[in-house]
């Protein structure tokens, strides 16, 4: 009985659509039915509805940061090491807002079970001067829902794993999820057209700066920044991006140090201070 529940189950998990049914020694399968013309159809339509929303959520957006500077946090353990710069545009990502010391202008959030220790915080941050975004991914597990975005007083916003079909216009496509939410705030932060965004708390360390720990592998994350980084430089050549207490992403972009995170280190020598 066991045996069957586990040979049903891995033959189902993850199957929609129209099934056609069966019964292999008299217990009961079902498969999906393979229709091409139907699966065009249905990439199709995802495909309008991902260019009619971010139509309607990021086209007011298009070089509202031109000659400002944007700061894209993310909370890396050297976000400790941070202290807010002035007349910038902070965009911060998942947690990074419970930093009480930094006025974010917008936040990114495209994984449920990440916000959720602090979704009710989230809901009523900075309603009155803060958009939040929050991203629904291909992937099933820990998914936002459209309940979530309406609690956050959130605008909605598609994702993908794959980085083959993302444009410099992201109102035509979906937004990369390349192992974090922070490829999305950073393609977000391309599309404003600044003429620096600062990358602060984008470690590729394995932690947070409140000590809690995730599992994802460093050298995922490396290897999508140089590809959005290689993107930068072909789309937006006037953009500088510049990391700030880099780690993972040492040499990478331009670097500098904040003083107290310099003092960390073995040797000081050619650091650039900010």
């Amino acid at each position: 009985m066991k045996f069957t529940k586990i040979l049903r189950w891995f033959l189902e998990f993850g199957n929609y659509g129209y099934y056609k049914e069966f019964k292999i020694f008299r217990i009961p399968f079902r498969f999906p039915k393979y229709n091409r013309t139907e699966e065009i159809f249905i990439q199709t339509r995802l495909a309008n509805t991902v260019q009619k929303t971010h139509t309607e959520v990021f086209s007011e957006y298009k070089n509202i940061n031109y000659a400002k500077e944007v700061v894209l946090i993310a909370p890396g353990p050297t976000l400790n090491y941070y202290k807010p710069l002035s007349n910038v545009v902070n965009v911060g990502v998942n947690r990074a807002f419970t930093r009480e010391d930094i006025l974010f202008d917008y936040l990114f959030a495209i994984d449920r079970g990440a916000i959720k220790p602090y979704f009710d915080d989230l809901k009523i941050y900075r309603n009155d001067s803060c958009t939040k975004f929050l991203g629904i991914g291909p992937y099933l597990r820990n998914r936002i829902v459209q309940n979530d975005i309406y609690e956050a007083g959130a605008k909605c916003f598609y994702t993908t794993t794959s980085f083959n079909n993302v444009t410099a216009d992201i109102t035509c496509c979906e937004l990369p999820d390349l192992g974090s939410v922070i490829f999305s705030a950073f393609m977000f932060a391309l599309w404003t057209n600044p003429k620096k965004i600062y990358l602060v708390g984008c470690d590729c360390s394995g932690g947070y700066f409140d000590d809690l720990k995730f599992k994802i592998s460093r050298g995922k994350l490396i290897k999508s920044w140089k590809k959005v980084g290689r993107f930068a430089k072909l789309n937006y050549p006037d953009t500088e991006i510049i990391s700030v207490n880099p780690i993972g992403l040492k040499g990478l972009f331009k670097d500098v140090y904040t003083k107290d995170f310099a003092e960390t280190l073995d040797s000081k020598d050619g650091l650039e201070l900010i």
